[in-house]
């Protein structure tokens, strides 16, 4: 299953998610921002739902477009084209399912906020989390259900040590994304959703995909392809193969 990442562009209101995620008040929570800067904005809507800005994501091969067709969007608003100096600015990329192991947070809970990342998760999410990241078993943190939330959490996590380590990397960000689960981060740290919200999505698919996973055996495989590859050829080979091999109902599918 070939699977690509998403790219969302930093936004007006997406400096301001990370002018809340650089302060340390104690009434602010971390990546929450959004929401209450929108009740007293004026601004109209933002940019993301702009028409040319969708165009020019789906004009990338490399990147999905995170814009439904009926989205609505201003058709008004201009996209200026401007030449960006990579070495002033920087893209932070979220990782998908497959990357934690057990204690990998430890380094982090060093910092306040990540002890209430997981404080907040374990409330929607029904479960210890922090304890299952902490102390196992891996058997366990590798279930869909349970990884997703932890890679989604932990990646929040790992840019406290970010912040403290390169602020720069943060403060310079001028676009995120995200490879399958991490579309969801990417999409929480831009802004456009909030880390409550964020996260229950996650909890839904993850266990979707878990449930999904134990009504048949099944793999994903993510490969990199060029553009002349025959990947649909491909899957109709395995098929055959597997069909050949006793399999009942082979399935075999790419997603790019």
């Amino acid at each position: 299953m070939l699977q690509s990442s998403g790219l969302y562009p930093r936004t007006k209101n997406h400096s301001r998610v990370l002018n809340t995620f650089m302060c340390h008040s104690p009434s602010v929570r971390l990546y929450m921002g959004r929401t209450d800067v929108r009740k007293n904005s004026q601004e109209e809507n933002p940019p993301y739902f702009s028409k040319q800005i969708r165009e020019n994501l789906e004009s990338r091969m490399w990147a999905t477009t995170a814009f439904p067709s009926t989205a609505e969007y201003n058709a008004d608003l201009s996209m200026k084209k401007t030449v960006t100096d990579p070495s002033n600015t920087s893209i932070i990329l979220f990782p998908g399912q497959g990357t934690v192991r057990v204690g990998c947070i430890r380094e982090y809970m060093k910092f306040p906020r990540v002890k209430e990342l997981f404080t907040i998760a374990n409330e929607i999410l029904g479960y210890n989390l922090m304890k299952i990241c902490l102390n196992g078993p891996q058997k366990v943190l590798d279930r869909t259900e349970f990884n997703q939330p932890a890679t989604t959490v932990c990646s929040l996590a790992a840019l406290e040590k970010l912040l403290d380590e390169r602020p720069r990397a943060i403060e310079s960000c001028v676009a995120v994304a995200g490879y399958s689960v991490g579309e969801l981060t990417a999409l929480m740290f831009s802004g456009a959703m909030t880390y409550e919200d964020g996260l229950k999505l996650v909890a839904i698919r993850a266990t979707a995909m878990q449930n999904a996973s134990e009504i048949s055996s099944q793999g994903m495989l993510s490969c990199y392809c060029t553009a002349a590859s025959s990947t649909s050829k491909i899957c109709k080979e395995a098929e055959s193969w597997a069909r050949d091999m006793g399999a009942p109902n082979p399935l075999c599918r790419y997603y790019k």
